[in-house]
């Protein structure tokens, strides 16, 4: 049975399927999953994708370094881009009163089509099914986010003028 997280008061929609964290920004409506759970649905141990990024963030503080030579298809598909999920106070979402590492659904579908390239076979599923709905709405999907739910919410907020 799924895990739920949530109040209507809180900024983070947080949602547990099958050991597979998802998150959804509120207000933002931004989303994302967690790391480690990214990884089970490529197929590859969570500690490969964590490399990835890292040596993505560094080569962008140390541009112009031998570190050219080692570029990967990964490393090229997360270079320059924003990754991780976080609020405009670049906060992240909390799990268990700590910060956790979620990433962007739109950098998730990029790191399973490349495993997928790569032949892991849990990353041909996942890739199908964000490929459907597309990776924002995979995981509005999995959270239960109602996109009209929070418009409506949000429409009172303004002027009262509907969206």
């Amino acid at each position: 049975m799924p895990n739920t997280e949530h109040s209507n008061d809180e900024p983070w929609l947080h949602k547990k399927i099958d050991k597979i964290d998802y998150f959804v920004h509120r207000p933002t409506r931004q989303s994302g999953i967690h790391i480690r759970g990214l990884a089970t649905l490529c197929g590859v141990d969570h500690k490969a994708i964590r490399s990835a990024i890292e040596r993505a963030t560094k080569a962008e503080k140390a541009e112009g370094t031998l570190g050219k030579n080692y570029e990967t298809e990964l490393y090229k598909l997360l270079k320059n881009r924003n990754i991780f999920l976080v609020d405009l106070g670049k906060n992240s979402p909390k799990l268990n009163g700590k910060e956790v590492k979620v990433i962007l659904a739109s950098v998730c579908f990029d790191i399973a089509y490349y495993y997928l390239s790569q032949g892991y076979q849990e990353a041909f599923k996942t890739v199908g099914d964000m490929g459907r709905l597309g990776a924002e709405s995979f995981v509005f999907y999995k959270t239960g986010f109602d996109v009209m739910e929070h418009l409506q919410v949000n429409s009172t907020i303004v002027d009262g003028i509907e969206v």
